[in-house]
């Protein structure tokens, strides 16, 4: 069954996350993680979705663990969802990748595709609810 929103499958625990956040009561559970892991669990996840459309998903992470204190259900959920989005909106056979980058103090993690985008009319839009 899909969702009545995106047409996608989600998770009951995700539209509930959704609300909590909407409400202001979403309860975080910290710990250390490595954004590596969280990364490689994602790909995991996701894999099946890029096999189908027959896409190429590479990555390029530090050698090391990268250690964050982040709550790695919701880490997990954000990478899944945007790498569900990559697939979903780049072409058949196209190509994906993430692309981390760490220092002392911030931690970046990208998702590349040669998929169409975001117009720039919804740019300002998507994270609103956030």
């Amino acid at each position: 069954m899909g969702c009545p929103n995106c047409g996608a499958a989600c998770k009951i625990d995700d539209v509930l996350a959704v609300n909590h956040i909407a409400e202001g009561k979403l309860e975080l559970h910290r710990e250390r993680v490595d954004a590596r892991q969280i990364v490689w669990d994602a790909c995991a996840a996701t894999s099946a979705l890029f096999c189908a459309r027959q896409q190429t998903l590479s990555t390029s992470l530090p050698e090391g663990p990268v250690w964050l204190h982040a709550d790695r259900t919701r880490l997990q959920q954000v990478m899944t969802n945007l790498l569900s989005n990559a697939a979903k909106y780049t072409q058949h056979a196209g190509e994906i990748a993430v692309v981390a980058t760490a220092d002392a103090e911030h931690v970046d993690i990208r998702i590349l595709d040669n998929g169409l985008g975001i117009s720039a009319e919804l740019l300002p839009h998507v994270f609103e609810l956030f």
